[in-house]
């Protein structure tokens, strides 16, 4: 029996804009730093042309930017004082939702320089404690190639421009992905094994529904160097040895004809534990709900 089948791609056209309300929480703690998070805003997808090799130069405009976080520490404040430095990004994107490269990046550049000069002024008591940050974003930019990676997981844009773009789907059908989450344990990526549920391809709706869960990749996990790094932090922790919980899980629908995503519900969480006392050292849980804003 044949069942539908698609692969899934962007074919923007200029008509296709799309305006998306996001609420992300975050929550990340280790045995010195505790810290929980919860943004909401809304993006402004809109394709401003299609060029000849089938790339695709789009613009994600942020705006209703709500910080929900009573309690902040500096650090939190400076990190959403520069999130709003880059409210406005053009992308040069394939079909496959790769970015090739920003459009305006000496607008975001320029945006950045003053920025940058504002947070140093306004917080320079913090001065030492920040400059790292701050020169670490500056040599990004000044990249072509570590300023793409950078943006290519940006806020959601690991959802826009994901692993899952360019492959084919069946209906009804499991498939395997491997994919890596970059910094996500701190600077240390997070490889998981997807495993894909196709639930729906229906072409009289425009519609492809996704059920996907993710497992560790063990073989692909920089145990050695993550296991370093939170000795290095914990020195005053007995530590034989690491073990890992991760839980991933995806509920996403595309439009088929332009390919662009219609809903997203992601969490990602990885917590690490002590083997010997089964103490939990670290823990990073993100979970995201995007969903489409329907014009009135």
């Amino acid at each position: 029996m044949f069942k539908n089948n698609y692969t899934l791609k962007y074919n923007l056209r200029e008509k296709d804009k799309i305006n998306y309300k996001i609420n992300s929480k975050i929550k990340y703690e280790n045995l010195i730093v505790k810290s929980e998070k919860e943004y909401e805003y809304k993006i402004e997808f809109q394709p401003l042309s299609k060029e000849i090799q089938n790339d695709f130069i789009i613009r994600n405009t942020r705006y209703d930017l709500k910080n929900f976080n009573d309690k902040e520490s500096d650090l939190e404040k400076i990190s959403f004082e520069i999130d709003k430095t880059f409210l406005e990004t053009d992308y040069r994107i394939d079909q496959k939702g790769k970015i090739i490269k920003i459009e305006n990046l000496s607008k975001l550049k320029a945006n950045w320089h003053n920025k940058k000069n504002e947070i140093l002024r306004k917080y320079e008591e913090q001065y030492e404690e920040i400059q790292d940050l701050v020169d670490g974003i500056t040599k990004i930019l000044n990249n072509s190639d570590t300023v793409v990676q950078y943006f290519q997981n940006y806020g959601v844009n690991g959802i826009f421009f994901s692993e899952l773009y360019g492959e084919l789907y069946i209906e009804d059908n499991e498939k395997k992905k491997k994919i890596s989450i970059p910094n996500f344990i701190t600077f240390f990526p997070l490889p998981l094994t997807l495993n894909i549920i196709t639930k729906k391809i229906n072409k009289m709706e425009d519609e492809m529904s996704l059920i996907i869960h993710g497992k560790l990749d063990e073989m692909r996990l920089d145990k050695l160097n993550i296991e370093e790094m939170v000795k290095a932090n914990l020195p005053e922790e007995d530590i034989r040895g690491l073990k890992y919980e991760v839980e991933y899980e995806q509920d996403v629908s595309f439009y088929l004809i332009s390919g662009l995503v219609k809903n997203c519900n992601q969490i990602i969480e990885v917590k690490i534990y002590n083997k010997l006392d089964n103490k939990e050292l670290f823990k990073n849980r993100i979970e995201v709900k995007l969903e489409e804003i329907k014009e009135e």
